[in-house]
């Protein structure tokens, strides 16, 4: 099995740390804690801006779980409330790492243990934050979702360009898209919307939201170059 070092060194890509003693900083636990930080980070104070831009970054926690998933056939065994915030800043834009505490990487053995995994991933502990924060914030989980989806579309599409890890690639992501592993959470994929009847490599190859991330809101900021260009209205509907 792949050293527990080297999966965590992997996963700095994704903002992903671990190991040391954990600073005295918020966990993902403490969402009004961690929304105060975005405010004094992004310097507005629109609770939905403020959502989308907590979950666009959060979205490297649950993606890097799918990554090693698909990569090495391994899924992660923390508490995810108990992975905590590294405050920071590159380059004027807030760029946080993600601390997460001490958890074993074990075998997913059988495709069983696959859905298993992606549903504690992405059904239980990414939508349980989608939820509380859209709540908190008043935002659209659609938009939420999205946040995810881009950076999940990313991921996947670039393991399905590689020989050696294309096949478990492609194989996770149609489940997500399928309805059956969402059955108990949500009436079907929250994925689905944003592929707008393309493929996943068609839609990374031209990338194009379907509801609008709300920078736009944030000072200094403008929309998107992928932005659909939609009302502000229409942007915070489902």
């Amino acid at each position: 099995m792949l050293q527990k070092e080297a999966i965590w060194q992997e996963l700095e890509r994704f903002n992903v740390v671990s190991g040391g003693e954990a600073p005295l900083s918020d966990t993902l636990d403490d969402l009004s804690s961690l929304l105060n930080l975005v405010s004094k980070r992004t310097q507005t104070d629109k609770p939905y801006a403020l959502g989308s831009v907590l979950v666009r970054q959060t979205a490297f926690i649950f993606v890097s779980q799918l990554y090693i998933l698909s990569k090495y056939r391994l899924t992660w065994t923390g508490n995810i409330k108990e992975i905590r915030v590294l405050d920071q800043e590159i380059s004027g834009k807030w760029m946080p790492q993600w601390l997460f505490p001490e958890g074993s990487w074990v075998s997913a053995a059988n495709d069983a243990d696959v859905i298993s995994a992606l549903k504690k991933i992405i059904c239980e502990d990414c939508r349980n934050f989608i939820k509380d924060v859209a709540q908190a914030t008043k935002s659209s989980p659609s938009v939420l979702w999205e946040n995810i989806w881009g950076y999940a579309l990313w991921m996947y599409v670039q393991l399905m360009q590689s020989d050696e890890n294309a096949s478990f690639a492609r194989h996770d992501i149609t489940l997500l898209l399928e309805t059956e592993i969402w059955q108990g959470f949500e009436s079907r994929s929250p994925f689905v919307k944003c592929l707008n009847g393309q493929t996943p490599e068609e839609s990374m190859a031209a990338y194009a939201r379907v509801t609008c991330c709300l920078y736009y809101l944030i000072p200094g900021h403008d929309s998107c170059s992928y932005c659909p260009r939609l009302s502000k209205d229409k942007c915070l509907q489902d």
